[in-house]
């Protein structure tokens, strides 16, 4: 990945932060989304294991460089790590607290009917894949895309200040004549509104072009002015795209993949895996050792050549040394112990550890006890889900008020319950136990348990007291 990363670096920091790349004669895409697209493909490689097609090491033998295959490993453990990590996010039900009962049922009508959680796990998926994911939200329900062919134009005084998303998508068609022509169709989010125009293209779409003349054109049986359309959504406090990332530090505007801590390490076990395999095959096949006896001279050659019977048997004296074959003892205990250690800095690194990574642990354990063993997972899993929280709550928001439903987004309290297993019964116990000695108030455990905010857990107890009331 080094050009990548030395193309990511350069172009790093140049980003739009006013509007002037729709002018007529603008160069476009900038040096900065090329880069980061780049690596965003370079990501999607790592994930679905074709980082590695046609790719062989460059090895030293007999004082001689030569090719040998490259072997990736048969656990792909970039796409390990997001499995795990999806499963561990999502291995229990999301919470949805509206502080309202009426409204919490729905809210989880809408998310059922737009299948929202499914969404969303794609969504988070994406993000751990390549560091950014864009999420549009529309009447129907969400929609989590790979994060090219879209950006952010920010404050230039303030990167955090996102002016605007921008989507934008490459059309090919012919004219009368025949002649093909291509367009990029811009579509800019802003809080409250949409913004729509098409423009005439000139270039590559991997190294850019130059921006043409607006033009009026029908896109998806739309008709979009040359002079741009602007739709105005209903939702004033919000926009239809929220922009999740992951190590959003580490860029200051866009995120970073889960995959760069681990691919170094991950790229040193397989070369030292392929470098094993190399050296077993070339040594597969036992040499043969004869004594001197075993040959004779050739008169016309004037080298020895084997005693053959019918080109089939050796013929040999009674006397003598008997043939026997050599091989290889295969030492390799050095470069097993290295990757042993890489493998352990495999599972520091991703935070995961090797219990959760294969499953693996002895006797009976409680899930107490599991929970304490995978917590560093959890912990990630935590912290991840917290880096991507208000996108998620905005999307849900902007899905609520694009159906009707009235909230603020204050109101809404979603908890991914990330390492809870107990199911309802279990819980209803802790907290009678708990509750019951004193330790801890009711209003606490609702928080605890189910996700509510302080309002909404005296809400729930003052709603408990009027149905006691009234039974």
């Amino acid at each position: 990945m080094g050009n990548v990363d030395i193309n990511r670096v350069m172009s790093k920091g140049k980003y739009y932060t006013d509007f002037s790349f729709l002018n007529s004669g603008s160069r476009f895409p900038n040096s900065e989304i090329l880069g980061r697209n780049a690596v965003y493909r370079y990501n999607n490689r790592l994930y679905t294991g074709e980082y590695a097609r046609n790719k062989n090491l460059i090895a030293l033998i007999d004082n001689d460089y030569k090719t040998i295959p490259y072997k990736v490993l048969s656990t792909n453990f970039f796409k390990l790590i997001i499995s795990k990590l999806v499963g561990l996010v999502f291995s229990n039900d999301i919470i949805i607290k509206t502080g309202d009962i009426h409204r919490d049922r729905e809210v989880a009508s809408l998310v059922e009917k737009t299948r929202w959680r499914e969404d969303i796990q794609r969504f988070f998926k994406l993000v751990e894949i390549y560091g950014d994911c864009p999420l549009k939200t529309h009447v129907d329900g969400v929609t989590a895309f790979e994060p090219l062919n879209c950006f952010k134009v920010v404050n230039k005084y303030n990167k955090q200040d996102v002016l605007g998303f921008v989507l934008y998508d490459y059309i090919y068609e012919n004219d009368k004549y025949g002649n093909g022509r291509t367009y990029v169709r811009f579509e800019i989010h802003s809080k409250g509104s949409i913004f729509e125009i098409v423009k005439q293209f000139n270039g590559s779409i991997y190294n850019g072009g130059i921006i043409g003349d607006t033009v009026d054109f029908i896109y998806n049986n739309r008709n979009i002015s040359k002079h741009g359309n602007i739709y105005y959504t209903g939702v004033d406090d919000c926009e239809l795209i929220q922009w999740g990332s992951l190590n959003q530090e580490a860029d200051g505007v866009y995120g970073q993949s889960s995959f760069m801590d681990i691919k170094d390490v991950v790229f040193t076990l397989e070369q030292r895996l392929s470098s094993e395999l190399h050296i077993m095959n070339e040594h597969e096949k036992p040499l043969l050792l004869l004594g001197i006896e075993n040959f004779r001279p050739n008169e016309h050659t004037g080298q020895y050549e084997l005693k053959v019977l019918n080109d089939k048997y050796i013929i040999k004296r009674d006397e003598g040394s008997n043939p026997e074959y050599i091989t290889w003892d295969g030492k390799l205990d050095n470069s097993r112990m290295y990757r042993e250690d890489l493998l352990s800095l495999f599972y520091e690194l991703s935070e995961l550890g090797k219990t959760f990574l294969s499953g693996e642990y002895s006797g009976n354990v409680s899930e107490e006890t599991l929970n304490n063993i995978i917590k560093s997972a959890i912990d990630r899993g935590n912290r991840d889900s917290n880096e991507i929280y208000y996108e998620v709550k905005n999307s849900l928001y902007t899905l609520c008020r694009l159906n009707g439903i009235s909230i603020l987004p204050e109101e809404l309290n979603i908890n991914f319950s990330i390492g809870r297993t107990d199911d309802d019964k279990q819980v209803a116990e802790i907290i009678k136990i708990i509750t019951e000695s004193e330790i801890l108030s009711k209003q606490t455990m609702l928080e605890k348990y189910f996700g509510y905010n302080s309002e909404q857990a005296e809400a729930e107890m003052e709603k408990i007291r009027i149905e006691k009331m009234e039974g």
